[in-house]
């Protein structure tokens, strides 16, 4: 298994690009190579602070990358995590969306997916996703109504069964099939202008 990270954002990816970690030792690399800091500031376009900020995280530290931050308070604990990880490396094939509530963990499906893959797990996406049941029918019809799309939805379905009878009942071996997308006029696909709306 993958190492686990520690605690902590990674920073932000304009402070990892290559070309900015680049700079930072052509900096280092100058002034190891006896050029002063107004030199490598000039020559380089940086301000005499930065130069001397990356020369002396150099010294201290013996690297010039960005350290980890520390950001918003996480909203898992480290209990929270390990129970994850456990759970995830005993069901493989478990998503973020099954396994968050599953461990009654306090976050999203989102925050799930992300810790899984900062420790090296792989967060998995179902193949096939839940069917639609009545209930949803039920969530949408109120959402139609409100909007008069419901009337609308209805005259188009009614017209092309209609359309679609038709066309079967004197279909030719040589019509082709998409001939059926002209036979709907363009008023019956236009949004009612009447009804309620936000």
């Amino acid at each position: 298994m993958a190492e686990r990270r520690q605690h902590g954002h990674r920073p932000q990816a304009q402070a990892n690009k290559p070309e900015v970690i680049l700079q930072r030792g052509v900096i280092v690399g100058r002034y190891l190579a006896n050029q002063s800091i107004s030199e490598i500031s000039r020559e380089l376009g940086l301000s005499r602070n930065t130069v001397m900020k990356w020369i002396r995280r150099y010294e201290e530290e013996g690297h010039v990358s960005t350290r980890p931050r520390t950001g918003r308070p996480r909203i898992t604990t480290v209990e929270h995590d390990a129970l994850l990880f456990d759970a995830a490396a005993q069901s493989p094939f478990k998503t973020s969306m099954t396994l968050t509530p599953e461990l009654n963990l306090p976050c999203s499906a989102r925050t799930t997916r992300t810790r899984l893959v900062d420790s090296g797990l792989a967060s998995r996406v179902p193949a096939r996703k839940p069917s639609l049941s009545t209930t949803h029918g039920r969530m949408v019809k109120p959402v139609l109504a409100h909007h008069g799309v419901e009337d609308w939805l209805g005259r188009v379905e009614s017209y092309m069964r209609a359309s679609l009878r038709r066309l079967i009942l004197g279909r030719h071996f040589n019509t082709p099939l998409n001939l059926f997308s002209s036979i709907l006029p363009y008023q019956m696909l236009q949004m009612p202008t009447g009804g309620g709306g936000p």
